[in-house]
């Protein structure tokens, strides 16, 4: 998808209406779960886990941070956790799992990575543009990834791995980014679960969601603006530093 187009799509999903999408994505996901058996394939991820006895949650942090670091879809790793763990152990196990794929996406590409791919990705004019923002603006452009979601999990790790960010700031700035996103797929999950189970909804839980949603959305729009005009206001230092000449 085209930059402009991404940021396009995004201010559109991101107004005020966002709330009412998603709760019609977990009726969806409900009146689904409930045509695919998915309180009994739960069942059956949970005995697996269950079975590894107090090293359950462990395994699933490492295969969490294994599958994702080969390009698996973090979000469905993210949801399996909702409904195995819950909201919070789900929360916590997610981010967990995430922040130690992206310490390993990360040490890999900087370490691991042939030259010559390397010093074809320098080349690249959007590589250069975002080596020069990540030493201009640190890791709020970590955050910014993040809390936009336009890239895959994976990709981003890579890339942000062979620029010049200290491993340290990429996952501070990485783990605030995840938070509000992990939140809404575990919550989430977990409240589908929790309906397809016992019947029942938690409003509180269904609240916590709603309101993260919208926050994230708004936070998102933001950035999308900051983004669109960072490369103007680069372009004027730039004019500006040639007239001072």
């Amino acid at each position: 998808m085209h930059p402009e187009s991404a940021f396009e799509f995004e201010r559109r999903v991101t107004r005020w209406w966002q709330p009412l999408l998603l709760t019609a994505l977990l009726v969806v996901l409900y009146l689904v779960g409930r045509q695919l058996g998915l309180r009994e394939q739960l069942g059956r991820l949970e005995r697996w886990v269950e079975s590894f006895g107090a090293m359950g949650p462990l395994v699933f942090v490492v295969s969490y941070a294994v599958l994702t670091i080969f390009w698996f879809p973090s979000s469905l790793l993210t949801g399996a956790a909702g409904g195995l763990f819950g909201a919070l152990g789900g929360l916590a196990l997610s981010l967990a799992g995430s922040m130690l794929a992206a310490a390993a996406s990360f040490l890999m590409a900087r370490h691991l990575m042939p030259l010559r791919f390397r010093a074809w990705v320098a080349g690249l004019r959007s590589f250069q543009h975002l080596d020069r923002l990540v030493k201009r603006r640190g890791g709020l452009v970590v955050l910014a990834a993040r809390l936009a979601n336009l890239l895959p999990f994976a990709f981003v790790n890579y890339g942000f791995g062979l620029t010049s960010i200290r491993l340290r700031t990429y996952l501070f700035w990485s783990l605030l980014g995840k938070i509000p996103g992990i939140i809404i797929v575990v919550a989430g999950v977990d409240i589908v679960v929790e309906a397809l189970r016992y019947r029942q909804v938690s409003w509180t839980q269904l609240s916590v969601v709603l309101v993260t949603a919208l926050g994230l959305g708004m936070a998102a729009r933001w950035i999308q603006r900051w983004l669109r005009d960072e490369p103007d206001r680069e372009a004027g230092v730039r004019s500006g530093s040639g007239l001072d000449m």
